[in-house]
């Protein structure tokens, strides 16, 4: 079964962030006291309202509720370019299974649980651009299409090699592709991996 719903609310009540939850509720007549049960719930979703998207969008669930294997997290790419939009071809998905996990969904997240945040990141936008690279048959750097798509995931992908490995989008695909114990190490190492 699907269904579908709208609400219409106005611009002036809402700002930034609209946090999106889904519940399906049914009848219940197994206690009197009990009409109404919720029989399933939905991810939540955060949707950013600015036209500045900041990052990219987040949705916080129970993996083992939706039977998935578990992880902290997990970042869902599906870009088939590298000029892809970032913000609309990443998505971060947060396991709320996980005390700290559920800390960084508070905002009040512990440092390493930060850190191998960011090593994620890192490593699959990078592998991410690897791939869309590999069947990508076009005369411009990647350097050069970071630079004329400044949205793109060649450009996300771009600012983490720089930020974290201080080194460009290519040097970074050569070190991942010739050398990927060397190329973990230097996200290990560019992240403060579990450093005090």
């Amino acid at each position: 079964m699907t269904a579908e719903a709208e609400l219409r609310i106005d611009g002036n009540v809402v700002s930034q962030v609209l946090t999106v939850r889904t519940e399906l509720i049914g009848e219940d007549n197994s206690q009197p006291w009990l009409r109404r049960r919720i029989v399933a719930e939905g991810p939540t979703l955060r949707v950013p309202l600015d036209a500045e998207l900041d990052g990219f969008p987040t949705s916080s669930y129970s993996f083992d509720k939706e039977g998935m294997p578990e992880a902290p997290w997990r970042l869902v790419v599906s870009a088939d370019e590298l000029e892809a939009p970032f913000a609309h071809s990443v998505r971060l998905e947060l396991n709320e299974d996980f005390a700290p996990v559920r800390k960084l969904i508070g905002g009040n997240p512990e440092l390493y649980v930060v850190r191998e945040l960011d090593a994620t990141i890192v490593r699959v936008l990078i592998a991410s651009a690897a791939r869309l690279s590999s069947t990508d048959a076009r005369d411009k750097t990647l350097e050069e299409v970071a630079a004329e798509y400044p949205d793109s995931i060649a450009a996300a992908a771009q600012r983490a090699s720089e930020q974290y490995l201080q080194m460009s989008l290519s040097a970074a695909i050569k070190s991942y592709r010739l050398t990927p114990d060397k190329h973990d190490y230097e996200v290990a190492v560019g992240t403060n991996l579990l450093k005090d």
